[in-house]
């Protein structure tokens, strides 16, 4: 067990776990979060999105029905689904708030002509 903590704890606190060399470490792809999972949490594909949340044990993902495998034939694209119009990183961290904030706001608004 403690060399299943050392690897996944080195593949996951380095940059091994972007990498795309990496294709598939057999066995350990059912426990731990490898580079091809790591991908996929990072994938902006329908498929991707909120998949594979996992640090280091992929277990949790597959228990609670996160967890997606990488697809062979789909090239994984990488980035945020909502392109934002800014380069200030305070501002890139709360856009999704904002725009929750609007939608809701915009929900309220309906809701208000509704009545």
């Amino acid at each position: 067990m403690d060399v299943l903590f050392t690897i996944s704890t080195f593949c996951s606190t380095t940059n091994l776990s972007y990498t795309e060399v990496v294709s598939n470490l057999g066995p350990l792809e059912y426990i731990l979060n490898t580079p091809s999972h790591h991908r996929v949490h990072h994938g902006r594909n329908p498929y991707c999105i909120d998949k594979n949340y996992a640090g280091v044990l992929i277990i949790w993902d597959r228990l609670f029905g996160t967890f997606a495998a990488e697809r062979e034939n789909e090239p994984i694209a990488y980035g945020l689904i909502h392109p934002i119009n800014t380069f200030d990183p305070l501002d890139s961290q709360v856009d999704e708030n904002k725009r929750i904030k609007f939608q809701i706001n915009m929900l309220l608004l309906l809701c208000s002509f509704a009545i």
